[in-house]
């Protein structure tokens, strides 16, 4: 079974009641466990833009975490790929990032799987399927 981080984010307070980060957390976890994905962190940040990572604790956090090799992932799971970041740059940025230590990006409800290559052109712009 491989291991992946969930990472949820809602940018307004609007959306923290509205599309949940509890509604989000369901899903990826239930395509994690359909997957036979072992989810071994989570990391949410909750009323922050997705326009700079740097913005973001969880994300930060999220990142220092795989840098330092802590559980042995291979996936980031996200609810969509616009939860993962908004700014292309930063796209890019952590898509190789990510890349560069053997992790895949799956976007569950957009089908984006980085590591398919035909979903993903240069890093992150994708132009697969659309769930």
């Amino acid at each position: 079974m491989e291991n992946a981080y969930i990472y949820t984010r809602v940018s307004t307070l609007i959306q923290v009641d509205g599309f949940s980060l509890e509604a989000q957390e369901a899903e990826i976890r239930a395509f994690a466990e359909a997957r036979k994905i072992n989810i071994v962190g989570k990391y949410t940040d909750e009323g922050k833009s997705g326009k700079n990572a740097e913005h973001r604790p969880a994300f930060t956090q999220m990142m220092e975490d795989i840098r330092s090799k802590k559980d042995n992932i291979r996936y980031v799971l996200v609810f969509k790929l616009s939860r993962f970041a908004r700014n292309t740059s930063d796209t890019a940025k952590y898509l190789q990032e990510l890349s560069s230590y053997g992790i895949g990006l799956l976007g569950i409800k957009d089908g984006i799987d980085r590591y398919r290559q035909d979903d993903c052109k240069y890093y992150g712009s994708c132009r697969g399927s659309r769930a």
